[in-house]
């Protein structure tokens, strides 16, 4: 970040900083539905008199609000991961470097299961039913995206 925007020990500071990032938004996101997640398990778990069942209700819709959220947000990643792929691409071919094409294919493997992170977004929304194919080759770009980034 530029001089202006650095922040020494300044804790909200830092904070604030890692919010105005996609990844902070996500990570904060991803917090508050575990967080919801572990407290509608933690109100199952007590005893029929003391239950709440409106909480439960609060905290499961409150786990797939986020879930849904976190769909929204990286919806447009297959841009960045394009934006990438063509600047990464003449520089791996040219070179013949082998970390540099590893790389490339791990990005055409994320390519390949952010591409379809839309339609499972519209699954959610119930707009859209995916054959078993479809599944399989979100399955198949999942694995293939996660076993490349390992590798590279």
């Amino acid at each position: 970040p530029p001089p202006s925007m650095q922040v020494g020990h300044d804790r909200v500071g830092e904070w604030l900083l890692l919010l105005d990032t996609a990844n902070g938004r996500d990570k904060l996101a991803r917090f508050i539905q575990y967080f919801a997640k572990f407290m509608r398990h933690r109100e199952e778990a007590k005893s029929e008199k003391e239950r709440d069942v409106s909480s439960v209700a609060t905290y499961n819709n409150l786990f797939n609000a986020m879930a849904m959220v976190r769909h929204v947000m990286f919806m447009f990643t297959i841009i960045r991961i394009l934006r990438v792929i063509r600047q990464l691409g003449p520089a791996a071919i040219r070179s013949r470097d082998p970390a540099l094409i590893c790389s490339l294919i791990a990005k055409f493997g994320l390519l390949g299961y952010f591409g379809f992170d839309p339609l499972l977004f519209l699954q959610r929304l119930q707009a859209w039913k995916p054959n078993a194919n479809t599944s399989r080759l979100i399955i198949a770009g999942a694995v293939n995206g996660w076993l490349i980034e390992l590798i590279a």
